[in-house]
């Protein structure tokens, strides 16, 4: 049927929405196609033209909280751990260095501002479900391997402690007496400091490997005040596990790291051929 309709001159690129006060949604009918459980109807509707590079947009605003996101379809499937879409989607061209923008603006201090493109994104996803099967490094292989910038930077708010707050100040933002609990800190920094400070020695290795740079700065922004950091002092001493260490002091040069290019290698290739580099 899907074929049918594609061949009958059914738009994947199709845009609809919907707005009102509080919310408003921009989509077209191939984001709905890719959150299909089934791959094959993302290849169908790629094999007919459907453009991989369509954006997303939603917003949401309420009495507390304003928030606005924009992403492609590739962003998506990456946070969702599909790597076979991902896969489907960067065959047919979807831009690997596309970013997501998220602005969030909350009364209580609780701010995002987020711009993350894909490879970056799929680091910060090495955290998460994916741990267990290591579709996050595979996810940063593929990125890789179809031109993601292996220098790319992303920006994240993080929500630290707010030195001058106490529990016996007034719970009220709109009181003239109110203070945050919390103090915004927006940091930029590179792919390879995600993938350090996720501990993630595969991620390390491969982007060692496609030429990521050590010596790009990160800069912390804390209360209109910026700080610049190195890879070697961006983290506490001891985030940085021994095995990073020498990653980061001997980058991987040896021709077998080769395989690492074939879209054929397993995780167990990659732990040997990090064990043999250490070794």
């Amino acid at each position: 049927m899907a074929r049918a309709l594609m061949e009958k001159g059914a738009n994947a690129d199709r845009k609809f929405g919907s707005s009102g006060w509080s919310r408003g949604i921009q989509q077209v009918v191939f984001d709905q196609i890719c959150q299909h459980k089934n791959p094959g109807f993302l290849g169908l509707a790629l094999e007919f033209g459907a453009n991989p590079n369509t954006e997303s947009r939603h917003s949401r605003s309420s009495m507390r909280t304003d928030r606005s996101i924009k992403k492609t379809s590739l962003h998506t499937m990456i946070e969702s751990g599909e790597l076979e879409k991902v896969r489907l989607l960067l065959g047919a061209k979807a831009d690997p260095n596309a970013q997501l923008h998220e602005q969030v603006h909350n009364e209580r201090g609780f701010n995002q501002n987020k711009r993350m493109p894909a490879l970056c994104l799929a680091l910060g996803f090495s955290n998460a479900a994916s741990l267990s099967d290591k579709r996050a490094e595979r996810m940063v292989s593929l990125l890789l391997r179809n031109g993601a910038d292996p220098n790319s930077m992303c920006t994240r708010t993080l929500h630290e402690d707010n030195p001058n707050w106490c529990a016996e100040m007034p719970d009220e933002p709109r009181s003239e007496k109110y203070v945050p609990s919390i103090v915004c800190v927006d940091v930029t920094c590179s792919a390879l400091h995600l993938a350090i400070e996720q501990h993630d020695l595969e991620s390390t290795f491969l982007l060692l490997f496609h030429g990521a740079n050590q010596n790009i700065d990160a800069t912390l922004s804390r209360n209109g005040k910026q700080e610049i950091k190195k890879t070697s002092g961006f983290f506490k001493p001891d985030a940085v596990v021994p095995e990073l260490r020498a990653l980061l002091a001997s980058p991987p040069t040896k021709p077998e790291v080769e395989r690492l290019l074939s879209s054929s290698f397993t995780t167990q290739d990659l732990v040997s051929l990090i064990s043999n580099f250490l070794g």
